[in-house]
């Protein structure tokens, strides 16, 4: 074997959904292949497994509230692509990376890579930051029912202004099938420069593109 064939094989890499490899130490926008984006964030949970709140539904969902209670500008792409990075190296929670300074220099180079691959910053936004600390806060609210809002958080923001029935609808854990679906859809719609990454047909049943696999098809259910 050639010492090329050594080295690359003896880099720390993980094999992704789709089989292809990813170097964890060489972070490129061509490692954002968005359908393993979307599967892999589709089986990931946050809080440490402590929900089946999936990091792909917070990502779409961050998204969604961000055009909701933000309207204008490129803060709805910034909320989908923040989390990305974790389809990779997983999500660890924030005590844990406070104590672990070279996973964070990794983290911060994953996720100027996603920059790049999306075509939007979001790293330092301090929108952003408010977004992500509301959906943790809103989150809280279907996966920790019993704590009050002041337990862990005793800071100026609020819960997203949500009915009972929305909070159950966005909220409540969604199925990792419609996490992936729904995660591609959301990368179509907010990023269609980058749809010829996408495998797409037309569904016989209800005439709809279908992005990565079938998905929900509303007219066969």
């Amino acid at each position: 074997m050639s010492t090329e064939g050594v080295r690359w094989k003896s880099a720390p890499y993980i094999r992704m959904h789709s089989g292809r490899i990813v170097h964890l130490n060489d972070p490129r926008p061509e490692s954002y292949y968005i359908p393993d984006v979307a599967y892999h964030m589709a089986g990931i949970n946050r809080y440490t497994g402590g929900s089946r709140f999936t990091n792909g539904q917070h990502s779409i969902v961050a998204a969604e509230m961000a055009r909701r209670f933000y309207p204008g500008g490129l803060l709805p792409q910034r909320m989908a692509i923040h989390d990305t990075a974790e389809h990779v190296l997983g999500d660890v929670s924030s005590p844990l990376k406070s104590m672990l300074p070279e996973y964070k220099e990794l983290e911060a180079r994953w996720d100027l890579a996603a920059e790049t691959r999306f075509g939007v910053t979001f790293v330092g936004d301090p929108l952003v930051k408010e977004v992500d600390d509301r959906m943790w806060l809103t989150e809280r609210l279907v996966v920790y029912p019993m704590l009050k809002q002041t337990d862990d958080y005793l800071g100026p923001l609020e819960p997203f202004p949500l009915s009972h029935e929305e909070l159950m609808e966005w909220f409540a854990p969604w199925h990792p099938d419609e996490v992936e679906f729904e995660m591609l859809a959301m990368f179509a719609r907010l990023f269609p420069q980058l749809e010829d990454e996408y495998y797409t047909e037309q569904c016989g049943d209800c005439g709809t593109v279908i992005l990565g696999h079938h998905g929900p098809c509303e007219a066969v259910q």
